[in-house]
């Protein structure tokens, strides 16, 4: 299932076989498989794990105070949930399963270390980042000025053109398990 990942980081740079090896290794490191509706991590909670989604469907989300949930983004296969939260002492936001989603809970230390050792991984790493950087910039602008009809053509083309990239989408469809809930989250 690190395929996706790779398919996703060889947009930005090739990566040398050794590079892949050493992903599919991570990948195949410590996987945790969670149904739908349970979390990965609770807003408050410790960095451990860099987490890549291997399967399935995730959201990042924030709990209000009054009970309400905003999903902040979208997490599909060859996603790497958190890989600068571990800077931090503590989650700001939670990530919960909205399918049942297979997760590789990569050591921090490992991943930092293999960075190090393989620089293509790293600049691989870094171009994923300033993407999804742009990804929330663009939900910012959905939340903030799109009107509803606007903020669901821009996730489902969002979300088809990233699951594309990684070779999850069948000519002009792709599998949607989102429900009407998380839409309106």
């Amino acid at each position: 299932m690190s395929h996706y990942l790779i398919a996703k980081l060889e947009r930005y740079i090739e990566l040398p076989a050794a590079d892949k090896r050493v992903l599919e290794t991570l990948a195949a490191s410590n996987v945790k498989t969670l149904k739908p509706k349970q979390d990965l991590v609770r807003t408050g909670d410790k960095p451990i794990f860099v987490n890549l989604l291997l399967s399935g469907w995730a959201a990042r989300y924030i709990d209000l105070e009054d009970g309400r949930r905003q999903i902040v983004g979208v997490i599909l296969p060859g996603d790497i949930c958190d890989l600068r939260m571990f800077m931090l002492q503590k989650f700001d936001h939670s990530i919960g399963a909205c399918t049942t989603a297979r997760f590789a809970q990569v050591p921090r230390q490992e991943l930092l270390d293999r960075m190090a050792e393989f620089p293509a991984i790293e600049r691989a790493l870094a171009w994923n980042s300033l993407v999804e950087e742009a990804m929330a910039r663009a939900w910012i602008a959905n939340v903030g000025q799109r009107t509803a009809l606007e903020r669901l053509a821009h996730l489902f083309v969002e979300l088809f053109l990233r699951l594309q990239a990684v070779g999850l989408a069948h000519g002009n469809s792709c599998e949607f398990p989102l429900t009407q809930e998380h839409l309106a989250d």
